[in-house]
């Protein structure tokens, strides 16, 4: 792995953090409810485009999620990695929670935070909506892993073929063009699924015009390309596996790669798959 730096070294702290937590607590070491088996209805509702969170819901302990989200809470007050610097007292506030809004907030936060409540909640807490994102995906991301390894004996993920993720309908937050045949494959950071998606196209949009799409390559980062899109202005960090030795980590990939993000971000660029890091 290369070596993080600055602004890097706190995020990759934090991961550090959260994976001793999860070794120490047993924190989401494993859903309450995963899906062993995928009905034949529930199979043909995800061929249509329908994620399959949405067709087989999470189920998980409200106190073991919550417990989740202190350690993460911890962790981000620690080192600050998220997108705003976390409040101090943002964790007081939440140990504090009535038994019922606690179990409100959790349902809220099972679900992915939507809209309405996401602003509710964050305005309650003193942070923003991006804020409440980046604690959410980091509590959620050892249960939807989990949920996407039980769904992969059962789905064909390369049969997906959308821009967003078969499994929890994120955006994706890297690529990778593999070495064999030449394939790109996506990568959310959510649940850590990948699928394959056609070589040239913008996931975020749909554009397919040649023209409006292109990449970028950087001095030092030989095996990596930004694939740009004119139409949306987004920007999606690809590994090139053929100048590797092997398959590349894209979740630390990701990670050692913020310059590209801040490259891409001063000249325009967004980054739509947002959650793992900003």
């Amino acid at each position: 792995m290369e070596r993080a730096a600055g602004p890097e070294k706190n995020l990759a702290q934090f991961y550090l953090a959260l994976l001793d937590a999860e070794d120490k607590d047993g924190l989401l070491a494993a859903p309450a409810a995963r899906p062993e088996t995928f009905p034949s209805a529930a199979r043909e509702k995800w061929q249509t485009g329908r994620p399959a969170l949405t067709i087989i819901p999470l189920e998980i302990p409200a106190e073991e999620l919550f417990q989740r989200l202190l350690a993460v809470v911890r962790a981000c007050l620690q080192w600050q990695p998220g997108p705003q610097i976390l409040p101090a007292d943002l964790l007081p506030a939440l140990q504090i929670l009535p038994a019922a809004a606690r179990k409100e907030f959790c349902a809220a936060l099972a679900a992915g935070f939507p809209p309405d409540e996401k602003c509710r909640w964050a305005a309650k807490f003193g942070i923003t909506p991006e804020m409440l994102d980046f604690l959410a995906c980091h509590t959620l991301r050892p249960c939807l892993r989990r949920y996407g390894e039980a769904l992969a004996g059962e789905l064909n993920f390369d049969e997906w073929g959308r821009g967003s993720c078969p499994v929890c309908g994120g955006a994706p937050t890297m690529a990778r063009i593999s070495a064999g045949d030449g394939a790109r494959k996506l990568y959310c950071s959510r649940c850590e699924t990948e699928w394959r998606y056609k070589r040239i196209g913008c996931p975020y949009c749909g554009n397919e015009d040649a023209g409006s799409l292109s990449f970028l390559e950087v001095a030092g980062y030989e095996q990596y390309r930004l694939y740009l899109c004119e139409a949306c202005r987004s920007y999606l960090k690809t590994v090139d596996e053929r100048k590797t030795d092997g398959a590349t980590d894209l979740f630390c990939a990701d990670l050692v790669t913020a310059r590209l993000d801040r490259l891409a971000a001063d000249e325009g660029y967004r980054r739509a798959g947002t959650g793992a890091q900003s």
